[in-house]
């Protein structure tokens, strides 16, 4: 599965997405954002599309391995009731709620989190009560949505001082480590930050229909506050997202220049990439070795860093084509590395075991570069358990030791479920 922005069911985004294996997402992902007018701002919610709830329920039911979620129905029926005020339709309360626990469930969250999602942005907005969430939905959830509360209380104090954008630009760790810690501290589960984290997506993902001035402020507090909290977490699919939502918003020439360069090179590269990758596929089966290669696309933001950091040019950078091999064991790891430098040429101080020596997020992985017809080529080598925890971070390691087996297999099994949005608005 190639690492990407993670599409889900109510992404409105997803018609800006680059993605390596859909030429008409990637040339929609040039396109002008459209700003609405301030009468069109207030008539856009979701809810008028006719969300099938039902339906998405049965769906929520099934990634989280439950035959259903009456706790989570509850909470949509709950926050329905509360819709007959002119505050809960401008917050657009159920919409986000939905949308957060949506978010979620892609990151195989229980069912308590999931209901805390819900609740959150009505409580937030005081469309409901803390008193009304502990009395429908018990002491448990009422912690969750507290604790979340209190985070994005904290975050916005962090947010308004000055040194924290400072730390950043000047990519001081040792600080920003400290305020990262500072904002997790808030609580003893990180449920709440995965909570906060898909709240701070799936505002990410609105802000097209957003004004310009709040475009700028959403997507400063995301750069320099949630994408490296997501890092921090390991959470990929949220990390890689958020950053190149945030950069397009921050410097929008920039991030049309780069997606522009990526999509004149399609084509090239994507035939490229299928040579290279049947010819790996080819020595994996001599080998008997059991693995799955995928292409894989660097995320525009990545791609804009590291051309500043190390003073490269679009085409200086090694790792824009890349291919990620999935095995079973650390030791097919080593001998899948060996057959790469077998069949390429290597590049020298290009080669990273985080395997033997993780990163302190807890990735593991083989990072190796080669020269593959004449060109430079990333390989990344892995297990299915290491990707799991690549992809979902903190959520591989989150209290549910009993069903983390079975949601490996419901990762593997919905593969094209992560890559395709999942459309259930009625028609």
């Amino acid at each position: 599965m190639a690492t990407h922005k993670l599409h889900t069911t109510f992404d409105r985004s997803a018609a800006h997405t680059y993605h390596l294996h859909d030429p008409h997402i990637e040339d929609e992902y040039l396109d002008d954002t459209n700003v609405l007018s301030n009468e069109e701002l207030e008539a856009v919610d979701l809810d008028q599309a006719n969300i099938d709830v039902p339906t998405w329920l049965d769906n929520v039911a099934k990634r989280i391995g439950q035959e259903s979620v009456p706790n989570l129905s509850a909470a949509c029926e709950f926050i329905r009731s509360h819709m007959n005020t002119s505050e809960s339709e401008r917050s657009g309360a159920y919409v986000t709620g939905i949308g957060m626990t949506d978010i979620l469930t892609y990151l195989y969250q229980d069912e308590e989190a999931l209901v805390a999602a819900m609740l959150y942005r009505s409580a937030r907005k005081s469309i409901i009560s803390l008193a009304e969430v502990e009395k429908n939905f018990g002491p448990d959830i009422l912690t969750l949505v507290k604790d979340t509360l209190a985070m994005g209380k904290l975050s916005e104090i962090i947010e308004s001082n000055k040194r924290l954008e400072d730390h950043f630009v000047n990519n001081q760790r040792d600080q920003l480590s400290n305020i990262y810690s500072m904002l997790i501290s808030v609580t003893n589960d990180v449920r709440v930050v995965l909570i906060k984290l898909a709240e701070r997506t799936f505002a990410m993902r609105e802000l097209t229909f957003s004004r310009p001035e709040r475009q700028t402020r959403v997507a400063r507090e995301v750069m320099t506050i949630y994408a490296p909290l997501a890092h921090r977490l390991g959470i990929a699919q949220l990390k890689w997202e958020l950053e190149d939502l945030a950069f397009r918003y921050l410097a929008p020439d920039r991030y049309k220049e780069i997606a522009k360069l990526l999509s004149e090179k399609r084509s090239e590269r994507e035939s490229y990439i299928q040579r290279v990758q049947d010819k790996l596929n080819e020595s994996l089966a001599d080998a008997s070795i059991e693995g799955e290669v995928s292409g894989r696309v660097k995320h525009i933001y990545s791609i804009y860093r590291k051309m500043k950091l190390k003073g490269l040019s679009f085409d200086q950078l090694y790792d824009i084509r890349a291919l990620r091999v999935l095995v079973n064991s650390p030791s097919d790891c080593y001998h899948v590395l060996g057959l790469v430098h077998g069949l390429w040429r290597y590049i020298p101080e290009q080669f990273d075991d985080y395997i033997t020596n993780p990163k302190s997020n807890g990735y593991r992985s083989l990072h190796t570069a080669v020269i593959a017809e004449n060109k430079s080529l990333e390989v990344q080598i892995r297990t299915h358990e290491m990707h799991f925890e690549a992809e979902l971070g903190m959520c591989a390691h989150v209290n549910y030791k009993e069903g983390l087996k079975n949601k490996k297999r419901q990762l593997s099994e919905s593969k094209n479920q992560l890559t395709t949005p999942i459309i259930i608005y009625q028609q």
